[in-house]
């Protein structure tokens, strides 16, 4: 087998966060013998990067400082993006061999020049041997489309909540060793790439191409974007500054993966491969049937875990917790005077962020986990991870909001968020108490979007990050990478 190529993997939550799809791929990778290099969210203030390792193995961590961050404008984005790609270059973690995995889309410019001619204010098709950068006026190959005006916009945050990804020791990468500190004074040419962004950005004189000169761009077919939820729907963000993010992916994209059949771009988007990758459980770090056994109810334990955002229908949980003899948890952070209410209330019992082992006892013992969505635009393009955490914990698992979770087949229930909660209730009750039995064989994987066995609604396996990784190497393999 040839060597794998090294990874930068660019996510848009930092390695120590909430657990999520981003760590557990980056993890998994490295356990398959690819060199990661997971570079956290960048941060403003400064210049400065730090290599970190962080699982004795083959997956370094970097945190990156540029003296600023401006994904709602992609003009000053522009400049952002240089000075990343010159820090990343000089550490030796941007070069044309790696494979570039990005779930960010407003670092799409990392990874080379402007796709703009020097000698000429059109638009430069694509060259096959290199990924050009993201220039803020140029657009990919194809019809040319503006948005009207410039928008705001924060890299997302995650509306999902999920439990951390073990991985194995192996031996250190070498290129990056941890304790490395990339500071101002190891990086004079700092100064002239601002210089030369400046007037690229349409800040000062006439936009004009410049090709760093300490590395060349990264090969056109080591680009995967991994579309993971709907850019552009968060909270604060305008659609038209993450379209045109995204339409640069698309245009140079060798591989776009999506989460849900909703986030895959149409041929006439791009003309990537598409692979559809949902999301997954980690593995079980503890088990219900030794030291933490399940409470016998009552109270009935209801568990809302992950982020309790914008998205979430605050007024549906507060309607459950007047259902009879329940209680419900919460774990994960929160905001907003909705929010407030609801951890005051008798019944409700908030845990806040809790840590990986936490988070597994917590779901040990509780009978149904809750998917509290409301019906946007956002959350009908999630395949939520917590809905494969609470069935792979056996929980029965009860949710509202968007239609399409009927068809998930970790999804129990879909109710009304308007209706009064208490017949649902009922029927979720009846169901939990006919299938409260161990399984008796093995039950075949099930993937989004089919149906569960017909023998049980609750019981089959559920898919795993390591079922999600080898689908995923395996379309790796047959890109060559």
């Amino acid at each position: 087998m040839p060597p794998r190529p090294p990874v930068l993997f660019i996510a848009p939550v930092p390695w120590d966060g909430l657990r999520q799809r981003h760590q557990a791929l980056a993890a998994g990778l490295a356990r398959r013998g690819f060199s990661v290099t997971y570079l956290d969210p960048i941060q403003g203030g400064g210049s400065r990067l730090t290599a970190e390792e962080v699982a004795a193995g083959r997956l370094v961590r970097l945190q990156m400082r540029v003296p600023f961050r401006a994904s709602a404008w992609p003009g000053l984005q522009a400049i952002t993006v240089r000075l990343a790609a010159g820090l990343l270059r000089r550490a030796g973690a941007l070069t044309p061999h790696h494979l570039v995995w990005i779930a960010d889309p407003s670092l799409a410019g990392l990874f080379g020049s402007s796709p703009r001619a020097a000698t000429s204010g059109r638009e430069a098709a694509p060259v096959p041997s290199q990924n050009p950068g993201l220039d803020p006026e140029a657009e990919p190959a194809g019809p040319r489309q503006r948005p009207t005006k410039r928008s705001s916009g924060q890299s997302p945050p995650s509306i999902h909540g999920v439990a951390g990804a073990s991985m194995p020791p192996r031996s250190p990468p070498g290129v990056l060793r941890s304790g490395t500190h990339l500071g101002p004074s190891a990086l004079p040419e700092v100064g002239a790439d601002l210089d030369a962004a400046l007037p690229a950005a349409g800040l000062s004189g006439r936009a004009r191409q410049r090709t760093p000169s300490s590395a060349a761009p990264c090969p056109a077919g080591m680009l995967v974007y991994d579309r993971c939820d709907r850019h552009g729907a968060f909270p604060g963000q305008r659609a038209a500054v993450w379209e045109r993010y995204e339409r640069w992916l698309f245009g140079r994209a060798a591989l776009v993966v999506a989460t849900c059949p909703a986030l895959l771009p149409t041929p006439e988007e791009t003309t990537a491969r598409c692979l559809l990758l949902p999301n997954a459980a980690s593995p079980r770090r503890k088990s219900r049937a030794g030291d933490c056994p399940r409470p016998a109810p009552p109270p009935w334990r209801l568990l809302s875990a992950g982020a309790h955002f914008e998205w979430t229908d605050l007024a549906w949980l507060e309607r459950l917790t007047r259902l009879p003899q329940v209680e419900v948890h919460l774990a994960g952070p929160g905001r907003g005077p909705a929010f407030a209410r609801l951890r005051q209330l008798p019944t409700v019992i908030d845990h806040g962020t809790l840590a990986a082992d936490a988070l597994d006892e917590l779901l040990s013992t509780c009978h149904v986990g809750l998917i509290p969505f409301r019906d946007l635009p956002l959350t009908r393009a999630v395949d939520p991870i917590k809905a494969y955490e609470y069935k792979l914990y056996d929980l029965y698992v009860w949710a509202t909001g968007p239609a399409t979770l009927r068809d998930h087949p970790c999804v129990d229930l879909v109710t009304d968020p308007a209706a009064d909660p208490t017949t649902d209730w009922t029927t979720a009750l009846a169901q939990i108490i006919r299938s409260a039995r161990p399984p008796t064989t093995a039950q075949p994987l099930v993937t989004t979007g089919q149906e569960p066995p017909a023998t049980s609604s609750r019981r089959f396996r559920v898919p795993t990050w390591e079922d999600r990784l080898d689908r995923l190497v395996q379309e790796l393999e047959v890109m060559g990478w």
